[in-house]
């Protein structure tokens, strides 16, 4: 996978100058989600059901930059896999977000700011340590499905977090439902897209886990591992067809306004 832009790596590197933490560090860091009850989650989805292409590689290190930044101290984070078998939750990292008194009370994040407490700030340098060997090992993986069950991987994390508080989502995927529930993809025309919205209707528990989150999608726009193809005819014959690629998107703008409500809902090819 691409690493990190260079800019972000020469500050993680100034953080991570200790050992990644083990389980037991991990739930260490469990203070810091306060005294809530489930704390605030922050939740990634990352597809790989396909292996990465260059492109998909930049635009997930695009998207890993801005969602680090982004994150907030004192919020939970997992980070589940779409893999393996049908709707299966692989979940691949958890920890609560460390922070500064000031920026778990700010709900903002600030990764150069040095803590004046050093148990703190050697718990940052932990989580980022942990957290970005995680993003780039991810380059390591290997594809384990032929199909994407993006939908009811969604279902299954609403009865998972059915009594949580999520403020943020963020889903690396191509956003192409391959699957029993649809298996037209170039040919996902207007009936097509009718006739998933009612199988997802018929899915998605009325639980409105989301309700409170913004969802971000990124990756959207292309397939996701089309390496031979980029090489052979460029980068534009990865691209989905137009037609193709505005069904696909208003059936997720739709889906995420009225079959899994969210307060807010961004679909882009980067992010």
């Amino acid at each position: 996978m691409t690493m990190l832009r260079s800019s972000l790596l020469g500050f993680l590197a100034l953080l991570a100058g200790i050992s990644t933490p083990d389980t037991a560090q991990a739930q260490a860091f469990s203070t810091y989600c306060g005294p809530a009850s489930p704390p605030s989650h922050t939740l990634m989805l990352i597809d790989q059901t396909e292996n990465f292409d260059t492109i998909d590689m930049t635009r997930f290190a695009e998207g890993f930059n801005r969602i680090f930044q982004e994150l907030i101290p004192g919020n939970q984070l997992d980070i589940y896999l779409i893999a393996g078998q049908p709707g299966a939750l692989t979940r691949a990292f958890s920890s609560c977000i460390p922070g500064c008194p000031d920026e778990i009370e700010s709900g903002n994040s600030n990764w150069q700011h040095i803590c004046s407490n050093v148990l703190i700030q050697r718990d940052k340098r932990l989580f980022v340590s942990a957290f970005t060997k995680f993003m780039n090992d991810l380059n390591a993986a290997s594809a384990v499905s032929d199909a994407t069950h993006l939908i009811n991987t969604l279902e299954n994390l609403a009865y998972q977090y059915s009594d949580s508080s999520i403020s943020d989502f963020y889903i690396f995927s191509d956003m192409l439902e391959y699957s029993p529930l649809n298996y037209k993809i170039n040919a996902f025309d207007f009936t097509a897209r009718q006739a998933l919205e009612r199988k997802a209707r018929g899915v998605i528990p009325e639980n409105h886990f989301l309700a409170n989150a913004t969802v971000t999608a990124f990756g959207f726009g292309k397939r996701l591992g089309q390496q031979s193809l980029i090489e052979e005819k460029g980068y534009a014959a990865a691209l989905l067809p137009s037609g193709t690629a505005t069904q696909f998107r208003a059936f997720w703008t739709d889906f995420f306004k009225t079959t899994m409500p969210t307060k807010a809902f961004r679909l882009s090819l980067e992010y």
